[in-house]
């Protein structure tokens, strides 16, 4: 005599991958343009996960949504599964075709203002190599994400990585000649309108570094979240 436990089939692959985008993206609605659904699917797709789990996988923000402790402890199962599932859709299709696939993760604004223009000639000079780029901010594990490399702002202190130091920056301050018309001065910027990145410390750097105190008070103006927004913006 047997006795039969029965388990509740898991969740459908397209499920997993609108929860991943979205725990990486942070945002329901850019997690619908990655994968090309609609806002309201990808809501409805989460509700319907969170109701089989009997659990919270996100909670709202100011900006977007952010994983609760239960999604948290989540998103490193499904990650590894959507790799897996990608690791063994390859090896059946083609053998060889893994050795001939690069995936890069960059930043959004990276990926729009540098590599996007290039991506063009890079395809040129390599035609027998599958390029994949990943434009999101989250930091990259090489443990569990699917990634060969990535590119990010910052000193280079990364312990048990390779990192290879790209190019340098330079800050400084840029804007349409009709508001350029009468500064003469660093201070003078003071009263114009500011554009943000994330938040006011990289102006508030610049003043420093120019000698200009206390201006706290005066970073006035629009604050976003990705810096090629910024950019257009400007």
């Amino acid at each position: 005599m047997s006795v039969e436990t029965r388990m509740d089939p898991p969740p459908s692959t397209a499920a997993l991958r609108i929860f991943d985008a979205a725990s990486r993206l942070e945002s329901f609605t850019a997690a619908a343009g990655e994968l090309s659904l609609t806002q309201s699917a990808v809501s409805h797709a989460v509700r319907e996960l969170e109701a089989r789990l009997s659990v919270a996988l996100f909670r709202r923000t100011g900006r977007g949504v952010e994983l609760t402790e239960a999604g948290k402890r989540y998103a490193p199962f499904v990650r590894e599964a959507l790799a897996r599932l990608r690791a063994g859709d390859l090896a059946i299709r083609d053998p060889d075709r893994r050795s001939r696939v690069l995936t890069v993760s960059v930043s959004p604004s990276f990926a729009a203002k540098w590599l996007g223009p290039r991506i063009g000639e890079f395809a040129a000079l390599h035609p027998d190599l599958d390029l994949r780029v990943s434009a999101t901010a989250q930091h990259v594990d090489f443990t569990d994400d699917d990634v060969d490399l990535a590119v990010r702002h910052g000193n280079g202190d990364w312990p048990a990585l390779n990192a290879t130091r790209l190019c340098t920056e330079m800050w400084l301050p840029v804007a349409v000649p009709i508001l350029a018309g009468g500064v003469k001065r660093a201070c003078d910027l003071l009263r114009k309108p500011l554009i943000h990145h994330r938040d006011v410390s990289q102006w508030r750097r610049w003043f420093e570094k120019e000698g200009v105190g206390d201006v706290e008070a005066k970073l006035r103006g629009v604050i976003f979240s990705e810096m090629s927004l910024a950019i257009d913006a400007a």
